[in-house]
């Protein structure tokens, strides 16, 4: 007997990293697109973003220690904050998850 494949779509699990403009942007995307994506969290390094009335996000998207980034279980993390959090995390992202830096100025550096 052969079974058929399931077509049941896998929704990816997107981590933002920045919660400026563009993270805002990105995580609304995100959220619309549910069918296709799933908003695994969202960090700033600045926490009071996600107390403002302005801000869109549950509790449960709200990342407040990026250490605990793995607990989340993201496919694709997005960086939209600054070099340093590439620098200082890009590696450990890429241990556990595909991970898009828009902070190009980060691979700049020699080191």
């Amino acid at each position: 007997r052969i079974e058929m494949a399931s077509t049941r779509k896998v929704r990816r699990r997107i981590g933002i990293v920045g919660y400026g403009a563009i993270g805002r942007y990105l995580a609304a995307e995100v959220l619309k697109r549910g069918e296709e994506f799933e908003l695994a969290f969202a960090w700033n390094r600045s926490e009071a973003v996600f107390d403002e009335e302005s801000c869109q996000l549950k509790k449960e998207h709200v990342l407040r220690n990026l250490s605990q980034f793995e607990d989340r279980h993201a496919d694709l993390i997005v960086e939209v904050a600054h070099p340093s959090v590439v620098s200082q995390w890009g590696e450990v992202f890429l241990k556990n998850a595909d991970f898009l830096a828009s902070s190009p100025t980060a691979l700049a550096d020699a080191d």
